[in-house]
């Protein structure tokens, strides 16, 4: 099974409603590795756990646009991406 067969699997099981929660929570628990990280830049376990939070987040990300349907996502971040190309160029 791959990583994605696992993602879509876990994802079916348990559904966008208990799903939704643990994205929020891993969203959080990210941010506040990220900002631990910036206070100490030099600090490996920092580092590892930030790589940690961003497997966590990556995963219930693509939980979520799998139970919600990636076609109906990526618009946005085609919009977004060139929003911001266009503020970099400006």
């Amino acid at each position: 099974m791959t990583d994605k067969e696992k993602i879509e699997y876990i994802a079916n099981i348990y559904g966008l409603d208990k799903q939704l929660p643990i994205l929020a929570e891993e969203c959080c628990e990210l941010g506040q590795a990220a900002l631990k990280l910036t206070r100490y830049p030099f600090d490996p376990a920092c580092k590892n756990h930030l790589y940690e939070e961003l497997a966590d987040v990556k995963i219930m990300v693509d939980q979520i646009t799998h139970l919600m349907g990636p076609e109906k996502i990526q618009p946005y971040i085609t919009a977004k991406l060139n929003r911001q190309i266009e503020r970099i160029k400006g």
